[in-house]
């Protein structure tokens, strides 16, 4: 059966793919502005990916709904989403100390409500949906530990190793986040369960 659900799913991989993508254009592209404060980059490129997943999100949730007993499992994906999308304009406005460190919190959140999100997508039990389940259910492991650790650095920041805290911000941006994100485009590519089955 076909998959009519594959473009709101690739939408919805954006957000994962936000920051290694203006890393890779940085490195191998053209030169790019500088802007004028990063509290822009911070802020202008999270909430542009955001909104293109929330849309994408929205879609396969509202699709899924007559299909799926369990779609309200992606509800806490979406309230992320949303949560991302407003931080991201307060971080330009107002910046302060610890940009990246609150903008992490939300960001660290969706491998987390990604689990809930294919449970809710995915009503058959094949392999495909079974391992695009457990992968982000792994990386959610790395993901609870490191914003411990960043919380943790915002409440005692004098006892804290900010390059510790740097170096695990950068794992789950580059690293984990665009792994996530395949585990959507392969559920974009994986024939839809068949609704009477």
């Amino acid at each position: 059966m076909r998959n009519n659900l594959a473009v709101p799913l690739l939408c919805s991989s954006a957000i994962y793919f936000s920051f290694v993508s203006f890393y890779l254009l940085a490195l191998l592209g053209p030169p790019l502005p500088v802007p004028p404060n990063m509290n822009w980059f911070w802020g202008l490129v999270p909430t542009t990916f955001g909104f293109v997943s929330l849309a994408g999100t929205f879609l396969v949730l509202k699709n899924i709904r007559n299909r799926s007993k369990r779609w309200y499992l992606g509800v806490p994906h979406t309230i992320v989403l949303i949560v991302v999308i407003v931080i991201g304009p307060l971080v330009m406005i107002f910046g302060g100390m610890y940009i990246m460190e609150f903008l992490y919190i939300p960001l660290v959140l969706l491998p987390i409500t990604s689990v809930g999100f294919f449970r809710a997508y995915f009503t058959s039990k094949r392999i495909a949906a079974t391992v695009v389940t457990i992968i982000p259910a792994l990386i959610s492991i790395y993901a609870i530990f490191s914003c411990y650790a960043v919380v943790r650095a915002v409440l005692f920041p004098l006892r804290t190793s900010w390059a510790v805290i740097s170096g695990l911000e950068i794992i789950y941006w580059l690293l984990l986040m665009p792994v996530v994100g395949l585990c959507y485009i392969a559920s974009a590519f994986v024939p839809a369960d068949d609704p009477n089955s």
